[in-house]
């Protein structure tokens, strides 16, 4: 059985490859399917993160807030800054501000500035920070990260979801800093979803791959790459498998696929894409849908369940209801 190559070129680094591991290596590497760059690229990278220091996040009173009709605690002094000044200071480009965002401005690690940002429910974000690394930000969501974002700081802190892609211009890995978990990415795009109330880290690698380390791990670093997932809770240290979800970045692409999905599946996914709360009531929640949908409003779809299922939906504050017929 061929060897996952990620994993051999980790293994190689870390002289631990058994004799067939190395008939596989070597055969790889005579294919050109392993390039003397990547092995390359794979030790720059654990040597830097080897050398990094990641900070703890030490909040002090200085603090400076943009709201947007919400409310900020802890202002001692209350005042206010264009938002042309918020963004000079941040060294950040906000894209589609929404009501529901929270920019602020606080004292980080070393009397350092960083800058944090947060999403309310319903609401997202894309935003480019300083590289032109690129983030998207779901709902109920926070990030915070130092502004001036250069050696060893480049470190992202990361309650909720977000979708990451990164350049890494500066030749330097970044990581996204979820609890205990931290993430090292040099290039690529990956969703994160830091669920602190299941206690769950949940990492998706789109393009590229990334090392993990957690406590839980001791001194070791796990690679997760293109097409896999990697799941960090309190009942399982790590569970890496392939991704098999279609709709994983629904959330920011507004592309559904629904192939022979059960009206329950179709549900759940729905309400973590909308953030809203949907139900299917009856025996109909056993139905299938095969269906794709781009870039569609909650409402469109369920305009299209109605139509070609023949449903009832009725909606109350944040709760759907869908019932109808048995198929």
């Amino acid at each position: 059985m061929k060897k996952n190559k990620t994993s051999l070129i980790i293994r190689y680094l870390d002289r631990t490859l058994t004799a067939q591991d190395v008939r596989e290596f070597e055969r790889l590497m005579l294919s050109g399917a392993i390039k003397e760059e990547e092995l390359n690229d794979f030790k720059n990278i654990i040597k830097s993160t080897q050398k990094l220091e990641i900070p703890a996040f030490e909040p002090e009173e200085k603090r400076l807030s943009l709201n947007h009709n919400s409310v900020t605690k802890n202002l001692k002094k209350p005042f206010s800054l264009n938002i042309k000044q918020i963004l000079k200071i941040a060294a950040i480009l906000i894209i589609g501000i929404t009501a529901g965002v929270v920019i602020m401005y606080k004292g980080f690690v070393k009397n350092k500035e960083y800058v944090e940002i947060e999403t309310k429910s319903g609401d997202k974000i894309h935003i480019t920070i300083p590289g032109g690394n690129e983030v998207w930000l779901n709902s109920r969501s926070t990030i915070r990260y130092a502004a001036s974002f250069t050696g060893s700081s480049r470190v992202i802190s990361l309650t909720g979801e977000a979708y990451f892609r990164f350049s890494n211009k500066q030749n330097s890995p970044l990581i996204i800093n979820c609890a205990e978990t931290q993430i090292i990415c040099s290039q690529g795009s990956l969703n994160v979803e830091n669920d602190t109330i299941k206690k769950s880290v949940e990492i998706e690698v789109e393009e590229g791959w990334v090392a993990i380390t957690n406590p839980q791990f001791g001194d070791k670093q796990f690679i997760v790459e293109t097409g896999f997932k990697g799941t960090i809770n309190d009942m399982v240290p790590l569970w890496i498998e392939q991704n098999s979800d279609p709709n994983y970045l629904a959330w920011h692409t507004g592309i559904l696929k629904f192939e022979n999905t059960t009206l329950k599946g179709v549900a759940k996914t729905l309400s973590e894409v909308y953030d809203i709360q949907v139900n299917i009531e009856g025996e109909m929640k056993y139905c299938f849908l095969t269906k794709k949908f781009t870039k569609s409003s909650l409402e469109s779809v369920l305009d299209e369940l109605q139509r070609t299922l023949k449903v009832d939906v009725q909606q109350q504050n944040n709760k759907i209801t869908i019932t109808g017929n048995p198929c």
